[in-house]
């Protein structure tokens, strides 16, 4: 499958195995790690970053792809570029892990992406249940990976205590 993948902040180039990071946890947990997976059994995977309300130059050669996933959202460009996806035969992914229906500038925005998708993703059960509120299309849960090795819980708290 062809699968490109829309995020709200800059990807950056580091040295971790994909060359590829962000300094926003989502951004890793909702689109880098599940992306590099996918990648691993040959599927096509590209990144775009919409971060202003204008279509990324580059992005409309990008969106015949099988489907477009939009992690988060923030500029009404979004449902535009979701609204030509389709048009062009792609399937229209919105993953959300926050709540932005009810409690942000956001709801709108939220709202009207979730009546544009094909499927919703989301992280919990609980998230899962707002969305459905919102939107009739199939909403499934894939909880947040985690990065690095599990360690075992260690309390070090320094000199000082501060519980309240």
């Amino acid at each position: 499958m062809k699968l490109l993948w829309i995020a709200i902040s800059q990807f950056q180039k580091n040295n971790s195995l994909s060359g590829i990071t962000s300094g926003m946890a989502s951004t890793r947990y909702r689109i880098l790690m599940p992306a590099m997976e996918l990648q691993k059994i040959n599927h096509h995977i590209s990144l775009a970053a919409v971060t202003d309300n204008v279509m990324p130059p580059a992005l409309l050669d990008n969106l015949d792809c099988d489907a477009v996933i939009f992690s988060k959202i923030i500029h009404e460009i979004n449902e535009k570029i979701a609204i030509i996806a389709r048009e062009r035969g792609a399937r229209v992914i919105f993953d959300i892990c926050d709540n932005r229906f009810e409690h942000s500038g956001l709801s709108e925005r939220y709202r009207n992406m979730a009546g544009l998708a094909d499927v919703i993703t989301c992280n919990t059960q609980g998230m899962a249940d707002i969305i459905k509120r919102y939107s009739d299309a199939p909403c499934h849960v894939i909880a947040d990976l985690c990065e690095g090795q599990r360690q075992p819980a260690k309390f070090s708290p320094g000199e000082t205590l501060n519980l309240l």
